[in-house]
């Protein structure tokens, strides 16, 4: 079974839930969203590392994510399959 999470990244316009969310995330995603020039890409950076933490914790499978304009999408697999199907 395939399931797919969708965030919109909106709400971390919101300045102070942005650094609150920045500030939960690993050393590796906060560097990586500081590598953003632009806010939206910086949103969506951060949108798609909170996202795949909350499906890895919700469905502990292995997973791939993505993103796009405002909207960070994440797509996991229970049935057994190799890494490289997912990507």
């Amino acid at each position: 079974m395939l399931k797919t999470y969708i965030a919109c990244t909106d709400e971390l316009e919101n300045n102070m839930l942005f650094c609150a969310l920045y500030e939960r995330m690993p050393r590796y995603r906060r560097n990586k969203t500081d590598r953003m020039i632009f806010a939206k890409d910086k949103r969506l950076s951060l949108g798609a590392g909170a996202l795949l933490d909350y499906v890895l914790a919700r469905e502990g499978v292995a997973a791939r994510y993505f993103f796009r304009e405002k909207y960070a999408a994440i797509s996991a697999c229970h049935d057994s399959v190799s890494r490289n199907d997912l990507f």
